[in-house]
């Protein structure tokens, strides 16, 4: 990969505009695309306005791949770019959740090595009119490899992905990963049941369910080989929730829209990994039994208002 490889996104959700805007404005080339192609037009970052456009597709091999749809979404999203990927091209998966790397491996050449994972908690919120977004919450952003790398493969792929987003490299991006799952499996189902926003969970009764939450999910990691303290999670739940006080989370937008939620590769990976281990998680089955409950329950309404009826997720 060279020094200034043309950024190819997919997905251009809150999470893929933040990125796309912050890669532009820091000079990149960024080529956009959804679920009907190349994606055209220019990306705004509000309350300013300020606006860079996208690149047009040129075709030919991607060097480097950024993806940022949801978790089950990643099978659809890669089909059609599968071809255009390379054993030596970069691909980087910054979704929520855990348990979709395998259909990230499974549909593309790419080496395993050339798998990078993008861990960030900045807040973001697109609008459904343009092709904007706003960074709700400023938080931090690491990049990093489960598989073997050297220092000029790492400093290649900082340079390619540097702008004012990107924190730095981290070296055990594994234990990084599990600490965001716990930090989201801590927010995102509470935020969407109680219907709020970040900040609004920072409070004593959510504090109280926390603490059993992040109890449940200690166990689990650590009988999955990964270290993250009850204490730790806290402190970063506290975190991520006062750092994004006023962001509206993925999973909250989704069941409000009539959406699939990114439920299931969140707290139903922790339950089917404490399930494998034989782990009790009472907190955790319970927030996914009520926001499956729930998705299914916005679903319906959603399809009733828009007049599609019976379909069931």
């Amino acid at each position: 990969m060279g020094q200034q490889p043309i950024i190819h996104i997919v997905g251009l959700g809150a999470v893929g505009r933040l990125w796309a805007w912050h890669l532009l404005a820091a000079g990149k080339t960024v080529v956009a695309h959804g679920r009907q192609g190349v994606i055209r037009g220019r990306v705004l970052l509000q309350p300013d306005g300020v606006g860079h456009p996208l690149s047009e597709d040129a075709g030919g091999t991607i060097s480097c791949l950024l993806v940022c749809v949801k978790a089950h979404q990643l099978a659809d999203a890669l089909t059609p770019l599968a071809r255009r990927l390379a054993q030596d091209s970069t691909m980087v998966l910054a979704m929520n959740g855990m348990g979709y790397e395998d259909a990230a491996r499974q549909r593309t050449p790419v080496a395993q090595h050339r798998l990078l994972y993008l861990v960030s908690s900045h807040g973001a919120l697109a609008s459904p009119a343009d092709l904007s977004v706003q960074l709700t919450g400023r938080g931090e952003a690491w990049l990093g490899t489960s598989g073997a790398t050297d220092d000029t493969c790492r400093q290649q792929w900082l340079n390619a992905l540097a702008c004012e987003l990107l924190t730095g490299w981290d070296d055990n991006i594994h234990h990084r990963r599990w600490l965001k799952l716990g930090v989201n499996a801590l927010i995102n189902p509470v935020a969407s049941l109680v219907d709020c926003r970040n900040g609004a969970l920072l409070c004593s009764p959510v504090h109280e369910l926390w603490r059993d939450l992040a109890q449940e999910f200690s166990l689990v990691a650590r009988a999955d080989g990964v270290r993250v303290d009850a204490g730790e999670l806290l402190d970063a739940a506290h975190r991520v929730a006062e750092q994004t006080a006023g962001n509206s989370c993925s999973m909250r937008e989704d069941l409000r829209a009539g959406r699939r939620s990114e439920i299931d590769h969140i707290t139903g990976f922790v339950v089917a990994r404490a399930k494998a281990h034989g782990v009790a998680v009472p907190h955790h089955q319970m927030l996914l039994n009520l926001v499956r409950c729930k998705e299914q329950h916005t679903r319906e309404e959603h399809n009733t208002a828009i007049g599609i009826e019976g379909e069931h997720p």
